[in-house]
């Protein structure tokens, strides 16, 4: 007899529901350890995923940037990341952080790693900070810029043929750069003259 059977609307029933309820259960045990230390139950569910449910199709991600890294990407453009890596010097990462009240996904260079699991990542203006290994979810390993060779035909693929959220994340980032005061004086003036040609071209 094959692995499947046929099951009575009522069985059916009853197992789709026992299974919610069970799932209930685990995402409120979840949440409990959610609040003592977020990081560590996001490094223990990528291991426990990772040792017990390998699977080969996880390969990589790509996505559409929502904020521009200088010398490296812009909003705009298209991000292609793999998940499959080996960290080293150099790399470019693509991590969570978790601050006192949310979390956020950024991109860094590792500049060197220890024997303990932990990298020193360089942030986009410069600063270095230290992050678990373990909060790296993938090595960014292509850019395909603003409206350049695939560009056009990825993005339909990931948001559709409404550029009106593009526009806005654009327009976000250029409010963001206008009042930012860390970024030097000329490296802020060549983001926003790209990110405002982006936007332009957009709208026209």
């Amino acid at each position: 007899m094959g692995i499947l059977k046929r099951l009575s609307k009522d069985e059916e029933t009853r197992r789709i529901n026992k299974r919610l309820d069970l799932e209930d259960e685990i995402i409120f045990r979840l949440s409990k350890y959610e609040d003592q230390d977020p990081e560590v139950l996001y490094a223990c569910l990528r291991k426990y995923m990772a040792v017990r449910y390998p699977y080969l199709d996880d390969r990589g991600y790509i996505g559409v940037a929502d904020d521009t890294h200088p010398g490296l990407y812009y909003t705009g453009d298209i991000l292609i990341h793999t998940t499959r890596f080996e960290l080293k010097p150099g790399s470019i990462v693509h991590f969570r952080q978790y601050g006192p009240d949310e979390m956020y996904v950024l991109h860094g260079k590792i500049n060197s790693i220890d024997d303990h699991g932990y990298a020193k990542v360089e942030g986009p203006t410069g600063g270095e900070g230290l992050i678990n290994l373990e909060a790296v979810m993938g090595v960014l390993i292509e850019v395909i810029p603003f409206r350049e060779g695939a560009w056009e035909r990825l993005f339909v693929g990931l948001m559709g043929t409404d550029y009106e959220i593009l526009e806005t994340m654009i327009s976000d980032a250029i409010a963001g750069y206008r009042s930012e005061e860390i970024v030097p004086e000329k490296q802020k003036n060549d983001i926003l003259s790209e990110l405002e040609r982006r936007l332009d071209a957009l709208r026209g």
